[in-house]
């Protein structure tokens, strides 16, 4: 239903079971004020950064009847910072019980704007039923903008936003200290949860999801396998800690931080902002490059890398491929960005070496990133490519960071991160034994590698690789696999042709249980 209404340019305001709304709108509020911020805490290059968002239910009887005022009662809140998420609209619809919550705050709770804005709706499909498609989207961010105002909000959780241009546009329109997307986990990378859009404003994607039917131990646990896995190396770093409201308690998170160690540091959102802001502006110059870039076999290859300026003054850089391309272009030999403008490089050449090292010169130093090659060559791939100089990377996910349902991670030499994703009948259930990323792509055309291999003697259906809308529906492509398809203990790449509307891309593989499988990783490149 939500998703009928956002491409419609609908929102929902959820009052599901609450009662009395005629009386709670008539009672008048002077005005909404978050209780004083206290002050952010210096910032420690050797400390990961991390804030928890808890989310709202998408409903206001969750403030007045459901599980918020359990929460709200336990001895643990004031002890942990914690972000509180609250709709807009409740401060026309309950405003003495919104009182209620900002007067009786601890200087560790902070209050966010909850999906997406002035109401429950998604952005990714929000209007897109109508020909000004992007006109009925600015008009709800700048009402978002409007209804945050006096509710004292200045960051938002958005929900059902994975394009860059949209993200981009809330950073620009509402104008946020900060924005907080994703319901549940969705990224596999650092680059990916943590970055700057828009006037340099910090957008930090959930690292954290949940597992229906866990216990709260179970949960933690997987809480902390999570947050670990996309912990990078290089410190400070900053992570946004989803909170599902109807599977956490308190004692979770103090469990959670006390499992992570020193090395980790809870903080209010906002303080996640102002720190993470005040690590980038030392960095002055920052470089988004690919997780991996993949060659079709020895054909040219480009790739894009985003170059932003996260300090104070304005900054010539050059750019130059030092290493791994021949031929080698890039669509700017000298970037010239004033705060807080980014830029895409878009870099093409052929592939010679395993990784490509592009280097940044300018006032402010060097600045390098090597990016590693994967070579696919045609005799390996099940089913039909495209030209190769029509692809451009888009994505690679390793298949032991994406979701399952089933299976289990197993060390694998040949795998190009050391491990893999294993279905072994017995063992795992059949069913989508690897699913996600539920990336934002644009609307187009795309190649999709499944990086697979059979360790058991088989006949027949193997498997089914598919594409899809995030969520499941539209199936987009798909292909059944049979077993000889796959050569015994050999890496095979499964093809897939989609063409994609745009949003949260889905890629999954659904296992029949015949013969074990083991499911390296899934590639993504945008046909042009």
């Amino acid at each position: 239903g939500v998703t009928l209404f956002a491409e419609f340019g609908k929102y929902l305001v959820g009052t599901i079971n609450v009662s009395n709304l005629t009386v709670h709108s008539g009672i008048r509020v002077a005005q909404f004020r978050q209780k004083p911020t206290p002050p952010a805490p210096p910032l420690r290059d050797d400390k990961v950064y991390v804030s928890f968002i808890m989310s709202d239910g998408d409903n206001l009887p969750v403030l007045t009847t459901h599980n918020f005022p359990q929460l709200w009662r336990d001895p643990l809140r004031g002890k942990i910072p914690i972000g509180w998420t609250i709709s807009p609209a409740a401060g026309l619809l309950i405003p003495a019980v919104v009182d209620y919550y900002y007067e009786t705050s601890t200087p560790q709770d902070y209050w966010l704007t909850a999906v997406s804005g002035l109401g429950y709706t998604y952005p990714d499909q929000y209007g897109i039923r109508y020909r000004d498609r992007e006109k009925v989207y600015t008009d709800f961010l700048n009402l978002t903008r409007l209804a945050m105002v006096p509710m004292d909000l200045h960051a938002a959780w958005i929900m059902g936003i994975t394009q860059p241009k949209l993200i981009a546009q809330y950073a620009e329109l509402v104008r946020p200290q900060a924005l907080f997307p994703d319901y549940g986990r969705r990224v596999t990378r650092y680059e990916d949860a943590t970055y700057l859009t828009s006037r340099n404003v910090p957008v930090f994607h959930a690292v954290m999801g949940w597992r229906e039917n866990a216990s709260p131990e179970e949960q933690v646990a997987l809480w902390e396998q999570q947050v670990r896995a996309i912990t990078p190396q290089r410190r400070p770093a900053f992570l946004h800690l989803f909170l599902w409201n109807w599977g956490t308690s308190l004692p979770m998170l103090r469990d959670l931080l006390q499992r992570l160690g020193d090395d980790y540091v809870a903080v209010r959102p906002d303080h996640l902002a102002t720190l993470y802001l005040q690590a980038m502006e030392r960095e002055q110059i920052i470089v988004r490059p690919p997780d991996r870039i993949a060659a079709l076999g020895d054909e040219r290859i480009s790739f894009t890398l985003h170059v932003r300026n996260t300090g104070k003054e304005r900054q010539k850089v050059s750019v130059r491929v030092e290493e791994g391309l021949q031929q080698a272009a890039t669509s700017f030999d000298t970037i010239d960005l004033f705060p807080p403008n980014g830029v895409d490089v878009l870099v093409e050449g052929i592939p010679v070496a395993d990784a490509v090292k592009v280097a940044f010169e300018g006032a402010l130093g060097r600045r390098e990133v090597r990016i590693p090659v994967l070579r696919v060559k045609p005799d390996m791939v099940v089913g039909t490519l495209p030209p190769p100089q029509q692809l451009e990377p888009a994505g690679f996910y390793e298949a032991e960071n994406l979701g399952h349902l089933s299976g289990a991670e197993l060390p694998d030499p040949e795998a190009t991160g050391g491990t893999a994703w294993s279905a072994v009948p017995g063992k795992a259930q059949p069913g989508h034994i690897v699913f996600g990323p539920y990336a934002g792509m644009p609307a187009g055309r795309y190649l999709v590698l499944f990086r697979i291999k059979r360790t058991d003697e088989a006949q027949g259906a193997l498997l089914k690789v598919d594409t899809c809308v995030g969520g499941g529906s539209p199936v987009t492509a798909e292909r059944i696999v049979q077993a000889q398809e796959l050569p015994l203990g050999a890496y095979r790449y499964v093809a897939l042709t989609t063409s994609h509307p745009g949003g949260a891309i889905e890629t999954r593989v659904e296992w029949f249980g015949a013969a074990s499988v083991v499911v390296d990783h899934v590639g993504i490149w945008r046909i042009r």
